[in-house]
Formats: structure tokens, sequence, C-alpha cells
């Protein structure tokens, strides 16, 4: 699993997480 990127919206934190092939296998939302 492959760390992707963070956007911040708002006051939560939205982390894409990638696996090899570029596919999109989890994204977790946390409070800031």
């Amino acid at each position: 699993m492959l760390f992707n990127k963070v956007k911040y919206k708002g006051k939560y934190r939205v982390t894409v997480y990638r696996n090899l092939d570029g596919d999109v296998v989890g994204v977790t939302l946390e409070p800031c």
C-alpha cells in the first residue's frame, strides 16, 4: 500500500492510499 496524498478539507484530513498499479485501495477521513 502506498501513501498517495493528503488533502485538507475544512477540519478534516483526507488520505488516499494506492497500490502499485495506481488503484485506490483505501481512503481515510480524520479530524485535524
